[in-house]
């Protein structure tokens, strides 16, 4: 499992400036230029340490259904927010 991690301001987890999900990819870019894929199946978790960061709602779903977790950090890096799929607890 892997652990997906954003902590640049500005970046998005949505498309088109940013991470998406594509055929069971999460397909990462920046500035759109294609910076890496990783498969949904293999994230157990997306941590956001950077204000300012965008995603979308179907993305989050995405990673849910596959047992995904997402965890907000406030400005000093301390996690502040864990959203965990309700499915299975």
């Amino acid at each position: 499992m892997r652990i997906f991690h954003r902590t640049w301001t500005g970046s998005s987890i949505s498309r088109p400036t940013g991470s998406f999900a594509h055929r069971g990819l999460l397909i990462d870019d920046l500035d759109h230029d294609e910076i890496g894929r990783v498969a949904l199946d293999d994230i157990a978790a997306v941590i956001v340490h950077a204000h300012g960061v965008t995603w979308t709602t179907s993305l989050v779903v995405k990673l849910a259904e596959r047992g995904a977790m997402m965890v907000l950090c406030r400005a000093n890096h301390a996690p502040v927010a864990m959203m965990i799929p309700v499915e299975g607890h």
